[in-house]
């Protein structure tokens, strides 16, 4: 039984994924194949790389009072730093080398600027373009400049692909274990709201990319309808955070770290129906 796992992306909502992931590498979970998108990749990237920590690392802005207090503006301007790894590589090194040899199939999803459609880049050998591909993926559109990889144009993942469960499958798994940021009751990112804006940016040289970022909502009312199908089915199990613990750009250093510890209980409180989801054992 191949079981995957994959994780939706949502900027610092990502810290409960963090917590999440960091309790099953205690539990010693692994997994043949994973897919992240945007912040989900990050944390795909440090799960694969066998460090619990680095995700929170990486989402939690720090200074000597420990009470980050930014103007969104600057919080913008650094989250791309801290993606491409500014500062954050050298503080917390990530482990290219037991991320490449692994044994576990790690795609990152990007959404292609020409096709508005998705992107799975898996890496094992070039540090750069590894990076490059974590960057085409949490670049959100109108806020971030566009990535590129291998010559082409890219942006955030969650556009094409929100959540990759069905890839999984395609992958040849027989079940998925999804990891969503947001609580049941809260509404997926509508870019119609933002139609007249994304129009002036993308529509003429990227109408492709912009029919995506206008469909992304309905796309995403599909997935959710399908995963509760399948969830039904025992094919997937669904964990999310029971009510929404923080905003994607917070910098609200006690929600961070509330998020954070939430992604643990819950890891904590559906042990057993994991291990068994899962077909793990504990580490011993």
């Amino acid at each position: 039984m191949k079981c995957g796992l994959v994780l939706e992306g949502g900027a610092r909502r990502g810290l409960f994924t963090a917590g999440f992931l960091d309790r099953l590498y205690d539990f010693g979970v692994e997994f043949p194949y994973i897919a992240g998108v945007s912040a989900g990749a990050q944390a795909a990237m440090n799960f694969v790389s066998r460090q619990p920590g680095r995700s929170k690392f990486m989402m939690i802005p720090h200074n000597d009072a420990k009470t980050p207090v930014l103007p969104l503006h600057d919080v913008l301007a650094r989250e791309l730093n801290k993606i491409a790894f500014d500062y954050s590589y050298n503080q917390f090194p990530f482990d290219f080398t037991t991320y490449f040899t692994s044994d576990t199939e790690c795609e990152i999803v990007a959404t292609d600027c020409l096709t508005g459609g998705a992107e799975y880049f898996s890496e094992r050998k070039d540090e750069k373009r590894l990076l490059k591909a974590l960057v085409a993926s949490c670049s959100l559109p109108a806020l971030f400049p566009k990535a590129e990889v291998d010559g082409r144009e890219f942006v955030d993942g969650s556009i094409a692909d929100s959540v990759p469960f069905q890839r999984a499958f395609e992958k040849g798994c027989d079940r998925v274990l999804v990891v969503l940021t947001k609580p049941e009751d809260e509404p997926a990112t509508d870019y119609r709201k933002m139609r007249l804006v994304l129009s002036k940016i993308f529509e003429e040289e990227y109408p492709r990319l912009f029919d995506a970022m206008m469909t992304r909502f309905d796309r995403y009312a599909e997935q959710a309808q399908l995963m509760g199908r399948l969830a039904d089915e025992g094919k997937i199990m669904v964990v999310r955070p029971k009510r929404s613990y923080v905003k994607a750009f917070d910098t609200n250093f006690e929600k961070l770290e509330t998020a954070y510890d939430e992604g643990k209980a819950a890891a904590d409180t559906l042990q057993s129906e994991i291990l068994e989801f899962t077909g793990y054992a504990l580490r011993t």
